[in-house]
């Protein structure tokens, strides 16, 4: 810190007068200079365990981080295969109208035959038509999930290029029942809920230490 002061007492005070006669001068200035420094002596281990709590909440955001990482590959994967389904269930309605086509055609050859009554074309044609309807409901479900992972991905909506089927994927059939304790323990959130732990225990210590003196 530094001050500075000016001081002019009257040139009729005794002050004054000695003033004028001693320095030449009928002001007196002041200036002053301080430089102060101060430590704290950690002996109750209150700034030990700031230090840690402020660690453990690095390391618990970064345990965040790796939790939102592993939801969002888990949407995307999701999405992926729900994409492959939906692209699955449409060439399946789609084979459905043509063979509910050919069923419609040979029913009305029938009819024109007198083999069956018009109940059975009516039948046929109602069929042909229950099998159209599905494919836009699926249109429409397979856009949504194009522009789902399109959004997910970090891109505008649009369609999305597929250079799988769902057939064409291998998928292991022989799958493990559990999992060890040590594996769960990998798991981000478990993480983050021992370093909250942590963090918990530095904030008692903390606590503690401002009891005593510093």
């Amino acid at each position: 810190s530094f001050n500075a002061s000016s001081n002019r007492p009257s040139e009729q005070s005794f002050v004054g007068l000695n003033l004028n006669n001693a320095l030449g001068q009928g002001h007196m200035e002041d200036f002053n200079l301080q430089l102060g420094m101060s430590w704290e002596a950690d002996l109750w281990g209150k700034i030990k365990n700031t230090k840690k709590l402020a660690l453990a909440g690095l390391w618990q955001s970064e345990e965040y981080r790796k939790a939102a990482q592993t939801t969002l590959v888990n949407m995307v994967a999701n999405g992926f295969f729900n994409l492959l389904m939906l692209d699955y269930q449409l060439d399946i309605a789609h084979k459905n109208v043509l063979l509910s086509d050919s069923v419609l055609v040979m029913v009305d050859m029938q009819y024109q035959s007198a083999q069956v009554n018009a109940l059975a074309v009516e039948q046929a044609r109602a069929q042909r038509l229950e099998a159209a309807q599905l494919i836009p409901i699926l249109e429409q479900q397979q856009q949504q999930q194009e522009h789902a992972l399109r959004i997910l991905a970090g891109s505008f909506p649009g369609p999305q290029q597929r250079h799988a089927r769902l057939a064409d994927l291998a998928l292991n059939s022989a799958l493990s029942l559990g999992a060890p304790a040590d594996l769960l323990g990998n798991r981000p959130d478990v993480k983050a809920a021992e370093i909250a732990l942590q963090m918990a225990n530095a904030q008692v210590g903390i606590q503690k230490a401002n009891f005593y003196p510093s």
